[in-house]
C-alpha cells in the first residue's frame, strides 16, 4: 500500500508541474507598442492612457514579449517623419522587434497611401506583424490583409486629418484678421503672458536686442556683431529659450550666426507690430510649410510694448537694404566674370595622392592691362590642415599635357 501511495503522489506532482503557468508552449514574439497623439486631438485622451491600454493588451496575451514602447506626442499622422516612429522602424529593420501593436490604425498613420504601403508591402517583406486593437486587425490573418475594410478605414483617417487641418487653418486665419490669435511662442526679447495673450518685454534679453541695433547703427556688420556676442558669452535665442522656457538640452552646434542677427534686425515685433501669415502650412492641401509673399501678411500695429523706437528701426532697415543691394551687385559682378571661364575637364581631374575629384577654381590676374581670367584645379581637402595632400595643377599646364598626349 505504501509503494502504491508514493507512485500516485509522483504522478500527481508530474501533472501539477505540467499545469504550471510559467511553462510557455511556443516562442514569444518580440513586440513593440506604438502610441501617438496629434496636436489637433482634444484632451479627452492622454498619451499615457493610450500607453497603458497597449501595455495591458500585451500582458493579457502571453504570445507577446514587450521589448520597447515608442511614443510620438504632439505629432500629426499625415506624415511619417516622427522621431518615435523612425526609432521603431530602425528596430524593425535590425530585427529587434517582430510585432507592432497600436490602439487603432489612425494612431499608426493618417496618410492613406503610405499607411497602405507599410501594411501591404513593407511589413510583409520584413516579416513583421501589425496588430490594431480597436480595429480588430491582425496582419497575420489573410482575411484581414485582403479585406476591403482596411483601405476604406485608412482613407477615412486621412480625410479626417485633412478636415481637421482645414478647420484649424481657417480658424487661425480668421483670428489673425481680428488680431486675437493665440501667441504660440515667445520672441527673443519678449516673454508670453498666456493669461492676457500678449508679449511682455523680457528685462533679461531686451537690452541685448537694443545693443544689437545700436551696434548696427554704428556701422558694425553682422559678422562683427557675432564676434562681440560670442566674446561677451551671450546666450543665443535658442539657448535662452531651451534653458529658461522649455527645459531642454542645448545642442553643441548652437551658436550665434549672421542669419540670427539679421532675423533680429528685420523683425518688426521690436516696434510693437504683430505680423501673421509669414509662413503657412496646409495639410489638407498637401502644402508643406513655406514662406509667403509679404503682400499676404496680416499686420497689426501697437499690439505690445516696443523695444526699439520707430526712427531707429527705420534707420536700421535703410542701412540693411543698402548693404543688401551692394552685396547683390558684388555677387552679380563675380558671376559675370566667371561666365567667361568654362571648366574644360568637368569632374574628370583626379588628385594623384588621394584619388578625389579635384575642384576647379577661377581667378583673375589683375597684373595684366585688362585682367586675364585663369583657372586651376586643386584637391578640395586643401584647407591648410595638416595631413592633407595639398595637390594643385594649373589649367593651362593640364591642357598642354592633354594635347601632347592626343598628338
Amino acid at each position: 500500500m505504501a509503494r502504491k501511495s508514493r507512485r500516485n503522489n509522483n504522478i500527481i506532482e508530474k501533472k501539477q508541474e505540467m499545469m504550471t503557468p510559467e511553462i510557455i508552449t511556443g516562442p514569444q514574439l518580440e513586440t513593440g507598442v506604438y502610441a501617438r497623439l496629434s496636436v489637433e486631438k482634444d484632451n479627452e485622451e492622454t498619451i499615457q492612457t493610450q500607453i497603458e491600454m497597449l501595455h495591458q493588451y500585451v500582458e493579457e496575451h502571453g504570445e507577446y514579449h514587450l521589448v520597447d514602447t515608442y511614443v510620438d506626442n504632439g505629432y500629426t499622422g499625415t506624415d511619417f517623419d516622427r522621431p518615435g516612429f523612425i526609432r521603431m522602424m530602425e528596430d524593425v529593420r535590425t530585427g529587434k522587434i517582430q510585432c507592432i501593436i497600436v490602439k487603432d490604425l489612425s494612431r499608426f498613420g493618417r496618410n492613406f497611401i503610405e499607411t497602405g504601403y507599410y501594411i501591404e508591402t513593407i511589413f510583409p517583406c520584413l516579416n513583421v506583424r501589425l496588430i490594431s486593437i480597436n480595429d480588430e486587425f491582425d496582419s497575420s490573418r489573410e482575411e484581414d490583409r485582403n479585406s476591403i475594410v482596411m483601405p476604406v478605414k485608412n482613407m477615412i483617417n486621412e480625410m479626417y486629418a485633412k478636415d481637421a487641418s482645414k478647420k484649424k487653418v481657417l480658424a487661425f486665419e480668421m483670428q489673425s484678421k481680428r488680431g486675437d490669435a493665440t501667441i504660440a511662442r515667445s520672441i527673443y526679447g519678449y516673454t508670453v503672458d498666456k493669461k492676457e495673450n500678449q508679449l511682455k518685454v523680457n528685462p533679461e534679453t531686451a537690452p541685448i536686442v537694443r545693443v544689437i541695433f545700436r551696434w548696427y547703427q554704428m556701422g558694425r556688420g553682422t559678422g562683427a556683431i557675432v564676434k562681440r556676442l560670442k566674446m561677451l558669452d551671450i546666450m543665443t535665442p535658442h539657448a535662452y529659450k531651451a534653458t529658461h522656457e522649455l527645459d531642454m538640452v542645448i545642442p553643441d552646434t548652437d551658436r550665434w550666426t549672421g542669419d540670427r542677427v539679421k532675423t533680429i534686425l528685420v523683425n518688426q515685433a521690436y516696434i510693437g507690430t504683430t505680423i501673421y501669415g509669414k509662413r503657412k502650412r496646409a495639410k489638407y492641401r498637401n502644402m508643406p510649410e513655406h514662406h509667403t509673399d509679404p503682400k499676404d501678411w496680416v499686420i497689426h500695429e501697437n499690439t505690445h510694448e516696443s523695444i526699439i523706437a520707430r526712427p531707429d528701426f527705420d534707420e536700421v532697415q535703410r542701412i540693411w537694404n543698402r548693404a543688401s543691394e551692394k552685396y547683390k551687385e558684388s555677387v552679380e559682378r563675380g558671376l559675370a566674370r566667371q561666365r567667361d571661364i568654362v571648366d574644360s575637364f568637368p569632374q574628370k581631374v583626379k588628385c594623384m595622392e588621394c584619388g578625389m575629384t579635384m575642384t576647379y577654381m577661377r581667378y583673375t590676374n589683375f597684373g595684366q592691362s585688362h585682367g586675364i581670367r585663369k583657372g586651376f584645379y586643386y584637391c578640395k581637402e586643401y584647407d591648410g590642415k595638416p595631413g592633407y595632400c595639398r595637390q594643385k595643377v594649373h589649367e593651362d599646364l593640364l591642357k598642354i599635357i592633354v594635347m601632347d598626349q592626343i598628338h
